[in-house]
């Protein structure tokens, strides 16, 4: 009997490719709450598909760059749809109530999602670059050479800004007003927009989660939003300049 397609030599396994016994041993609580499973698997799962995004940002920088728009909006697209997603799994921390958080959240103290590593280095990709917050983190050496680098390296906005130059500078303005001359322009402008609200979406979201908010989106939900370049909208500012910058206020 032939074997199936994929079987040969039979030498990697579901479990064995994915790692999943090891991936299963690393929701260790420190409490016997029944919620803190729950806790720990969704900030976890954020974790991993940060550092999704992340490479899918410097795919988007790097494509930039190579004057590839068509691929740089797809990573783009990519972002927003697994921002979406992490908007979505709040639904499932809200299951959780306030007295059922807090019931082991003094075990975690001083623990925050504020100090999510990787949050700062989507923040600092993008381009919105405030190295005051590197010194308020909690990280490890590792850490914190990760977070120069991505505070010394171009951001994602960085490399529109050179791409709009090499096409003759047209101001923002002038790309949303003649969409036929500037149209993979104006694409890629949507496209970094709808990242941009993802994250504006998570943070306002966090911020009226029912839970105490871990601080994962909702730090950020008080301050501009990148991508800055990103602003779908024919506004101007005083000076006649477009308006460049998405800014989230939420009610809390």
């Amino acid at each position: 009997m032939s074997q199936r397609f994929g079987e040969e030599g039979r030498e990697l396994s579901y479990g064995k490719y994915l790692k999943v016994p090891e991936l299963l041993q690393l929701q260790q609580g420190l409490s016997r709450e029944h919620d803190e499973l729950l806790f720990i698997v969704a900030h976890q799962v954020y974790e991993l598909w940060f550092k999704v995004v992340l490479f899918e940002l410097e795919a988007t920088r790097d494509r930039i760059d190579a004057d590839d728009v068509f691929f740089a909006r797809h990573h783009l697209r990519r972002v927003y749809v697994i921002e979406k997603l992490l908007v979505e799994q709040i639904e499932v921390l809200e299951t959780m109530s306030p007295q059922d958080f807090l019931a082991f959240r003094s075990k975690l103290a001083p623990a925050s999602g504020f100090q999510s590593v990787q949050f700062r280095e989507i923040e600092f990709l993008s381009g919105l670059k405030e190295p005051k917050y590197v010194a308020l983190l909690e990280a490890t050496p590792e850490e914190m050479a990760r977070l120069r680098r991505r505070l010394e390296e171009p951001s994602v906005d960085d490399s529109f800004r050179a791409l709009v130059k090499r096409r003759g500078a047209p101001s923002i303005l002038e790309v949303f007003r003649d969409r036929e001359r500037h149209g993979d322009l104006f694409d890629l402008c949507e496209a970094g927009r709808e990242a941009a609200a993802g994250r504006a979406t998570c943070a306002a979201r966090s911020a009226s989660a029912s839970i105490p908010s871990s601080g994962k989106c909702a730090h950020s939900c008080d301050r501009v939003v990148p991508w800055r370049a990103a602003r779908a909208s024919h506004e101007e500012d005083a000076r006649g300049e477009p308006a460049r910058y998405v800014r989230v206020v939420p009610e809390v």
